[in-house]
């Protein structure tokens, strides 16, 4: 069995955790702009300051953990997935895929 670098895994599971948090706030900032809440509101409802509301809408979400934004999520009242995978035998270690997803759904009321 072919073992990887420590540094190489470590960069890996960066790279993870940076997609979910894309796929979380795409999805949560998507939400907030549909029902034009202002960063008062939304400050209120995910329990967080208003300047972190700025930089969280302005894409700056390394401040945040991926634990943070899904409570973010959950305060939104969305149900959140978190989709794991394995990769295809084709797909080398080097390329672009990864299996996990990151997916946040409003629950119908």
């Amino acid at each position: 069995m072919h073992k990887q670098a420590p540094q190489l895994l470590e960069d890996e599971a960066e790279r993870i955790e940076q997609r979910v948090k894309e796929d979380l706030h795409r999805q949560l900032v998507s939400y907030i702009a549909m029902y034009s809440l202002t960063q008062t509101q939304i400050s209120r409802l995910l329990g967080i300051h208003q300047p972190d509301v700025s930089r969280f809408l302005n894409g700056h979400i390394v401040k945040f953990s991926v634990g943070q934004m899904i409570r973010f999520a959950s305060r939104l009242g969305f149900d959140v997935a978190i989709d794991v995978s394995v990769p295809p035998k084709k797909a080398s270690r080097e390329s672009e895929y990864t299996g996990i997803r990151a997916r946040a759904h409003k629950a119908a009321c």
